[in-house]
Formats: C-alpha cells, sequence, structure tokens
C-alpha cells in the first residue's frame, strides 16, 4: 500500500511539474502571437471575455448587421485633428516624433480596427470594463481597484517597463479595450486615431494647460476677472485666489516691485515676517519650487531684475503671490486640503465634486519662520519626517503610523475639531458652508480655463485641487494638479481611495455605455433605412445626405447619461456642472443669474 501511494503520489508531481512548466511557455507564444499586428486570437480572446462576463444588466446591445454598421460609422466617425487652439497639444505631438511609448506603437489605423471589434461585439462593451493602464503593478488602481471590477487587458504594460526596450516596437493596443487609465499615452498617440476612439474613454484632456498650470491659470484668472469688472459680487481677483504677479508679464513685473519697494511692504515684513511665496510658474508640483520670500530670496529677485528696471527683459516663469498669513491651524499645525474634481465630458462639459482630506504639517506652525517644511503641507514634503520617524523610532513623540494618521485628517474628523474648539457652532457647517465654497471654486476654476480644453466625448480627467482656509473661513486655492497621486496610505486613506477610484469609474463608464447604446440605435435605424445607403464597391458605402449625418452623429455622440446608465444613489461625486442643462440649472445654482 505504502508503495501504491508513493507512485501515485510521484506521478501527480510530475503532472504538476509537467503543468508548471508548459502553461506559462503556452501564455507567452499565445500572448505574444496576441500583440503581434492583425492577430487571429482577438476573436478568441473577446468571445471568452463575454462567456466569463461581469454581467450588469440582462439586456443585450447590438448591430443589427455588424458588416454594415461597421462601414456606417466608418463614414459618420471621421478623425478631425485638434484645431489651433490647441496649438501645445499639437506641438507637444510634433515634438514626440519617436512612436514608441513602453514598447506602444502608433498604429494610423487603431480606430478603424477597434469598430470591427465594437460592431462585431458591442454587447461586451456594456458587460466587460477592460482597461490599458501604465500604472505601476503595485499601485492601488492597478492591484486592488481594476481587478475588482474589470480586467487589466495588457498587464505587460506599464510605465516601468525596461528602458532599454520601452521605444521598441512590441505591441500594439488591443482593439478591444474600454478605458484607458495611462498618464502619458497622449503625448504619443493622437486621440481618436490612435487610442481613445469615440466607443472608448481615456483619462486626460489635451489643452488643459490652463487649469494645471501656474502660470497660465494666473494668465485665465486675470482675464476671467476682467468679465466681472462691473460685477465685483459675482468675482474679483482675490475670490478664491491670492493676488498674483507673473514676472514675465513687464506690467506685472513692475506693480510687483512697487509693492516690493513701498513703505507699505516694509511695515507688512515687520508684522508678519513672509509677505509673498514665489512659484515657478510650470513643471513644479508635490512642493517643489515654491520658495518663501525671505530676505534671501527677494534679495535674488532685486539682484536679477534690477530692482525692476528689466522687467519685460528677463524670461524666466517666476510668479509671486500674496502669502496667506493668517492660516487656520489644527492643533497647532497648518494645513491643506486635497479635494477632487472630476471633469467627466468636455463635450459638453459635465464636472462632479467630491470630498478629499486634510493634510497636515507635521512641524507646528509659525508664521514668521524661513523654514518651507513648516509653510508647506504637501504629502511628499512631510514624507522625510515621517521616514525619519521610522529610523529613529519616533518623531515628537509620535511613531511612523501615528504621524501618517495625524497627518490625514477625514472631512467629517475635521467638522467635530471644529466644533470641540469653538471654532463654529453650526453642526452641519461642511453641508451649509465649506462643501458649497470647495463647488463654487470649482466651478469659477472651470469657467477661468475651459477655452483651452479639447472638446471631444472621449476623454476626461480627475484632478487633485488644493486648498487652505485662513482664520476667517475664508477659501483660496493653491493649485490644480492633474495626475494626483492615488495610493492610500494610512488605511483610512486607502479606503477613502478605493471607494472614489471606483465611484469615478461608474461615471465615466455611465457616460461611455450611454454614448454606446445612442450609437447602435442611430446606426441600426439608419441601417433599416436601406434607401438612405447602398453599397457601391467593396468594402465602401454611399450615404445620402452625409453631411447632415455626421452633424446628427456629433450630436448622438455628444455626453448625457441614459436613464438605465445615470450613477448611483451611493456614488461619492456630486455634479456641479451640467452644460445640457441651461441658466443657473447648468451650475446647480452654484452661480448666480446675474453672475453668468
Amino acid at each position: 500500500m505504502y508503495n501504491f501511494f508513493l507512485k501515485m503520489f510521484s506521478f501527480k508531481a510530475l503532472i504538476f511539474i509537467l503543468l508548471g512548466l508548459t502553461l506559462p511557455i503556452l501564455a507567452f507564444y499565445q500572448q505574444q502571437a496576441f500583440l503581434r499586428p492583425n492577430s487571429n486570437i482577438i476573436k478568441d480572446n473577446i468571445s471568452q471575455d463575454f462567456n466569463h462576463s461581469l454581467t450588469e444588466k440582462n439586456i443585450t446591445y447590438q448591430f443589427d448587421l455588424p458588416n454594415v454598421a461597421y462601414h456606417l460609422m466608418k463614414e459618420l466617425d471621421v478623425y478631425q485633428p485638434p484645431e489651433a487652439n490647441y496649438s501645445m497639444y499639437n506641438v507637444l505631438l510634433e515634438e514626440n516624433t519617436d512612436p514608441y511609448y513602453y514598447g506602444l506603437k502608433q498604429n494610423d489605423e487603431y480606430c478603424q480596427r477597434h469598430r470591427r471589434v465594437f460592431a462585431k461585439y458591442a454587447d461586451t462593451f456594456f458587460k466587460v470594463k477592460k482597461f490599458l493602464t501604465d500604472y505601476q503593478h503595485q499601485f492601488l488602481v492597478r492591484k486592488v481597484v481594476i481587478p475588482s471590477i474589470g480586467f487589466d487587458m495588457q498587464p505587460e504594460f506599464s510605465i516601468n517597463y525596461l528602458n532599454q526596450t520601452k521605444n521598441q516596437f512590441l505591441y500594439y493596443i488591443r482593439p478591444d479595450i474600454n478605458l484607458f487609465f495611462a498618464r502619458n499615452l497622449h503625448s504619443k498617440q493622437k486621440v481618436g486615431k490612435h487610442f481613445s476612439c469615440i466607443s472608448q474613454a481615456s483619462n486626460h484632456i489635451p489643452g488643459h494647460f490652463s487649469l494645471y498650470r501656474k502660470d497660465f491659470l494666473a494668465e485665465s484668472i486675470i482675464q476671467y476677472s476682467q468679465n466681472y469688472q462691473t460685477r465685483p459680487q459675482c468675482f474679483n481677483h482675490e475670490k478664491f485666489f491670492p493676488k498674483t504677479w507673473i514676472l514675465y508679464r513687464e506690467n506685472s513685473c513692475r506693480d510687483f516691485f512697487e509693492n516690493l519697494n513701498s513703505p507699505e511692504y516694509k511695515i507688512l515684513k515687520e508684522e508678519k515676517g513672509i509677505v509673498f511665496i514665489k512659484k515657478i510658474g510650470a513643471d513644479a508640483h508635490q512642493g517643489r519650487g515654491v520658495s518663501l520670500v525671505t530676505e534671501d530670496i527677494e534679495n535674488s529677485l532685486r539682484e536679477i531684475y534690477e530692482n525692476g528696471a528689466l522687467c519685460g527683459n528677463v524670461w524666466r516663469n517666476y510668479l509671486v503671490q500674496n502669502f496667506v498669513h493668517n492660516p487656520l491651524l489644527v492643533k497647532g499645525h497648518k494645513f491643506d486640503f486635497r479635494m477632487y474634481m472630476l471633469i467627466a465630458s468636455t463635450n459638453p462639459f459635465i464636472v462632479y465634486y467630491h470630498d478629499g482630506f486634510l493634510r497636515l504639517s507635521l512641524q507646528e506652525y509659525d508664521a514668521k519662520s524661513n523654514d518651507r517644511n513648516v509653510h508647506i503641507t504637501n504629502t511628499a514634503v512631510s514624507r522625510t519626517l515621517i521616514e525619519s520617524a521610522k529610523e529613529q523610532g519616533n518623531y515628537n513623540g509620535m511613531e511612523r503610523n501615528e504621524l501618517k494618521n495625524f497627518q490625514i485628517w477625514m472631512l467629517d474628523e475635521f467638522e467635530r475639531y471644529l466644533l470641540e474648539a469653538g471654532l463654529i457652532n453650526d453642526n452641519n457647517w461642511l453641508n451649509n458652508y465649506l462643501r458649497p465654497e470647495f463647488k463654487k471654486a470649482m466651478v469659477h476654476l472651470i469657467r477661468i480655463s475651459q477655452h483651452s480644453f479639447l472638446k471631444t466625448s472621449s476623454v476626461y480627467e480627475l484632478y487633485g485641487l488644493d486648498f487652505i482656509l485662513d482664520q476667517d473661513m475664508k477659501l483660496w486655492v493653491i493649485e490644480a494638479n492633474a495626475k494626483p497621486a492615488l495610493e492610500g496610505d494610512p488605511l483610512k486613506k486607502t479606503t477613502f481611495m478605493t471607494k472614489m477610484l471606483k465611484d469615478h469609474f461608474e461615471i465615466i463608464f455611465g457616460l461611455l455605455k450611454s454614448r454606446n447604446k445612442r450609437i447602435i440605435d442611430y446606426v441600426n435605424e439608419l441601417t433599416r433605412n436601406k434607401d438612405q445607403w447602398e453599397i457601391i464597391a467593396t468594402n465602401k458605402l454611399f450615404i445620402k445626405d452625409l453631411k447632415e449625418k455626421r452633424k446628427e452623429f456629433e450630436m448622438i455622440t455628444k455626453n448625457r447619461f441614459e436613464p438605465e446608465f445615470a450613477p448611483s444613489a451611493k456614488n461619492g461625486f456630486s455634479m456641479i456642472i451640467d452644460e445640457n442643462l441651461s441658466g443657473t440649472e447648468r451650475y446647480f445654482d452654484l452661480i448666480k443669474e446675474e453672475c453668468l
């Protein structure tokens, strides 16, 4: 009996060893076969995904005649290069002549290939969520969120791709992707041509420089303020935004040095210590490029601009802002808010607000301190102190995990603290005051910056917005961050971030499914009206009144929710702009009629 079990065990062990060696090899070759252009495995993979789909509703969405539908969509959905007002985006694409992005290569026929798959397997685009992402595999969005709601379709793709091979052509983008959650793909691939076709979505908005670049935002705020010169009750230059001087603009630069050389500045400096803060206008986030205008920085500016004499002749992308000298403190520590804004659509604009959290400085606040770490509350700035506590055992009596929990406060914790400290007496202060202020600031930010955004239905973006609150409970905007950090640490932040990401995907997929449903309905109706089209050659259709029908197609692909795909009541985002509406309803009454 013993020999029998030994033989059986050896036989099973041999089988497992063979499977362990064979399956990875088979998987590798299958993957490589799929990744090659013009793969024959696409059909099998899509069928398999459909059979094991995450079925949401027992409803079928499909084209009556898939082949006809493909050719109709090919004629109706024509790629249009971005217009001149997106010149920075065009320049970005022109400068990046290298067609590779971490192993992916541009494919001018990509949207054609995608349409074929969409036409034939339309139903899977409603029942299966398929992602392409370049986030690292250990990141929350890729490790936890995407697997919990859908499929990571090209797991070998990552921004961490080996440097020696990242500029080689290894594979094309799969044509059955629903959503691109990639941070830099837009710099190598053209929206609507190489990816992000009309029946897909991608998380980057070309042309959004006027929102996330400090210099362009400052310029846009000044222009926006001019619209309200006769309506200061609606908006003025210092409504939500500290007064800013743009030093590469001659008039602004001269005005700053007049302030710097005035008797009033000397008095303010004696009273407050720090009066101004200097920032780099572009490509500097996470606290980088921010300097307190101390005596040394002040002297440096005087030297660079010869105390204002060289204004207009010096090209340095410097901004100077009034320093918020009276920040509200929590337990003696300065803090800021990281809040979230989702531009779910730019065609038309559909924008959402989401709660965020407080980020406390780990050092006690001293208004006259020249230590920037006392004044800057960004998480990246505090990371050094947290790591130092790990090595030394504690910092100011708190261990590493205690510091992490102290640094991150949720809004309800903050409200309780203010009530207990007697700083507010309204038990519903968050809903009655703070959240509406955040929302109003976000509405103004969109109105200030939206002129430069690419208006197309397949793009969206999730932003992290930073605010500060002063002792008068006045809210100030610090900056807008594209590609915000989406990691969760400590646990309360992980829980928060996981739900927020899932909720934002629910909104984007809801708009995507709504758009695709209208495409299917429109194309099916056109298919049934056979007097409106005819086959004139192999792979060629003639469509009657094509120009008019392209306009109709443009209208039905503008974003709006179909009732069955609207976000659930449990979704944590709240809409603050919907350009499908009119008047003050468009802004959910956050802006008065006189201010439109």
